[in-house]
């Protein structure tokens, strides 16, 4: 009597490793749509975060501080604010799908609080009907 050896088979190992490998590419899919939305949902977020920001600073009349070497390169802009009544702030996209400005309006200049720039691969797109 001959005695079984004990083992897989190679058609057996095949089909396992086959199993594993369409699972393991499944999970990777899903996490690469799972890491894309929540980059899109943290930009949203980060977008909102900066609409209320400018409403508070516009709500509470909050003049900004002086602005550095690279916001203005007009002799006005040291005391752009000071010496200008402050009329409000605005989220300015201007022209751009990737990138937006927080900016403090002091007629006639206006002078850039914050500007963001979207993470690669996320871009405004559409708009607010007019």
């Amino acid at each position: 009597m001959k005695a079984w050896a004990r083992g897989f088979t190679l058609i057996e190992l095949l089909i396992s490793f086959s199993v594993v490998a369409l699972i393991a590419g499944l999970g990777f899919a899903s996490f690469n749509q799972f890491n894309r939305r929540q980059q899109v949902v943290n930009a949203a977020q980060a977008l909102l975060t900066d609409l209320r920001l400018a409403q508070s600073k516009a709500q509470n009349m909050e003049i900004p501080p002086g602005p550095t070497s690279t916001d203005c390169s007009k002799p006005l802009c040291a005391t752009l604010c000071q010496t200008n009544p402050l009329v409000g702030y605005q989220l300015d996209f201007a022209g751009s799908l990737t990138t937006y400005s927080l900016k403090a309006l002091c007629p006639p200049l206006s002078l850039v609080v914050k500007t963001v720039t979207f993470p690669s691969g996320i871009q405004k797109s559409g708009g607010l009907p007019r």
